[in-house]
């Protein structure tokens, strides 16, 4: 009965997602959720995916788990037996956890982490990919569109020129 109601006083903290365990590829998130990557240190963050660690909540919870998947908005999804702490309470076990980006206060880095090597391989994968995928200017979007448009410009003015001149006939 106390976890229970412990556990719905703070299920706004914590959700269980109904997500695939799929990776999710730097072709898939939004123009928006890739610049907080790239000016935050969540990119340090999706360097931890796999690895096991705990993470320090605003109201001093601790979760301690396997870090499945890390979104550029900073929110983290943790599986297997994920360890839910908090202080005078007892201790509660989950299965799959979603964490909120905006109430996190810490991430424990594991020792094994270069935090410098983990943000430069993330910042790289995804401004490799943007330069790849994301970016229309480099793929001559800009010079198909004005041609486009010039052929547009084209039509319009011969139809004008034609509608402007004398029927031929009798």
């Amino acid at each position: 009965s106390f976890k229970l109601s412990y556990y719905n006083e703070y299920k706004s903290y914590l959700s269980v997602p109904m997500m695939s365990t799929t990776h999710i590829s730097p072709q898939t998130i939004s123009g928006h959720e890739r610049r907080q990557f790239e000016r935050t240190l969540c990119c340090m963050l999706k360097e931890l995916e796999g690895y096991t660690t705990t993470v320090e909540l605003r109201d001093e919870v601790e979760v301690t788990g396997v870090v499945v998947h890390v979104d550029g908005m900073m929110n983290v999804t943790m599986r297997g037996d994920v360890r839910y702490d908090k202080p005078h309470h007892p201790t509660l076990h989950f299965q799959h956890v979603h964490i909120h980006g905006r109430k996190i206060r810490f991430v424990h880095v594991p020792d094994g982490v270069n935090m410098r090597r983990a943000i430069v391989n993330q910042l790289d994968k995804y401004r490799h990919n943007a330069q790849l995928y994301g970016t229309k200017r480099r793929q001559g979007y800009v010079a198909r569109k004005r041609q486009e448009r010039a052929a547009v410009v084209e039509q319009v003015r011969r139809r004008r020129e034609e509608m402007s001149r004398p029927p031929q006939g009798t």
